[in-house]
């Protein structure tokens, strides 16, 4: 996937341009830096649905809540009746 190479920089995209020396240790590092930008956008979106789904539980749980308040209170004035 490599779009540009000359003696003194590397890019994997065609905007971005990387500084290296002369080695293959570099361009290890290149790889692996784009594979933690790309688990970092994964965990992102991970953190998003995450953060989603607990405020969905979260309003189920006070849904639920209200729903048997009202029903204690229709018992409660039951009970007097």
């Amino acid at each position: 996937m490599l779009l540009f190479f000359d003696s003194q920089c590397i890019s994997f995209q065609p905007e971005i341009r990387y500084n290296l020396q002369v080695g293959c240790n570099q361009t290890l590092l290149l790889v692996c830096c784009r594979e933690r930008q790309n688990q970092a956008k994964i965990n992102r979106r991970l953190d998003k649905k995450t953060k989603e789904y607990t405020l969905m539980i979260e309003d189920e749980r006070r849904t639920a809540e209200q729903h048997k308040d009202q029903v204690s209170a229709l018992l409660h004035i039951a009970a007097f009746c």
